[in-house]
């Protein structure tokens, strides 16, 4: 309970379950100008295919940015640093992690049946994870991707939350 890596994964997937609809709808209606279920009543393929990624795409950045908003003060309490670009990184990484993670999967389950192919897809899962962590380094490398705060006091923190809390 103590350790950091167990307190981001609660703060974020929590953050995740209780923000994360609220945050898209009312991100949705400020900047599309109408609620989000009127698109939903939209049923053409080529209308959910095609011409509408913008919501999707906001979606995917309220699940980011809902994970940060519960996650950032316990990156701050202990590693001193807020990282303000996580969301948007959250979404140009997106593509890359569920390709891996879905022909990673298909590739265990292949392997029962047919090495060979198994190995291939595990040239491909090879080959995106590499363009994944070139992708990192250079999220890294942007100036603002991290700031470093300093130590902050557990009272804050707790601080922090209530105020989530009550908003």
């Amino acid at each position: 309970l103590f350790e950091a890596g167990w307190q981001l994964s609660f703060a974020s997937v929590l953050g995740i379950l209780l923000l994360c609809r609220r945050l898209h709808f009312f991100l949705y209606e400020k900047i599309f100008g109408h609620p989000w279920f009127t698109d939903a009543l939209e049923t053409r393929p080529f209308f959910w295919i095609v011409s509408r990624p913008g919501p999707y795409t906001l979606q995917l950045f309220s699940t980011g940015l809902s994970g940060w908003i519960l996650s950032a003060p316990v990156l701050l309490y202990h590693f001193y640093t807020i990282t303000p670009l996580t969301s948007l990184w959250t979404v140009v990484a997106f593509p890359f992690v569920s390709l891996i993670l879905t022909i990673g999967f298909l590739k265990i389950i292949v392997s029962f049946f047919l090495p060979s192919i198994a190995a291939v897809l595990g040239v491909i899962v090879t080959g995106l994870a590499t363009e994944l962590i070139w992708l990192v380094a250079i999220f890294a490398q942007v100036g603002i991707s991290q700031i470093l705060i300093g130590s902050v006091p557990v009272l804050l923190v707790l601080l922090y939350y209530v105020l989530v809390g009550c908003g």
